[in-house]
């Protein structure tokens, strides 16, 4: 309750909504077909999993935004030091 009195709550939602637009955004742009992309990156490698139709891979979207959110975490805080 203390996060509904300071306002908390509402910026945690707002992050949260603008994190989850944000990683949206990733997955679709590496998803289309048009894409080009020169080098394979961390987001496709499971998205073509995903197109393959791999039995042994079953991703959903909330799984690749969970994995978008944990790999840019360590790599920011790979990188702050």
């Amino acid at each position: 309750w203390v996060y509904l009195q300071t306002g908390l709550h509402g910026k945690l939602l707002s992050n949260f909504h603008h994190l989850d637009c944000f990683y949206e955004e990733v997955i679709r742009g590496h998803s289309d077909p048009r894409r080009r992309p020169e080098q394979q990156d961390f987001v496709d490698s499971p998205l073509d999993a995903q197109k393959n139709r791999r039995e042994d891979v079953f991703l959903t979207e909330n799984n690749m935004k969970g994995m978008l959110m944990v790999y840019l975490l360590y790599s920011s805080l790979n990188h702050s030091h």
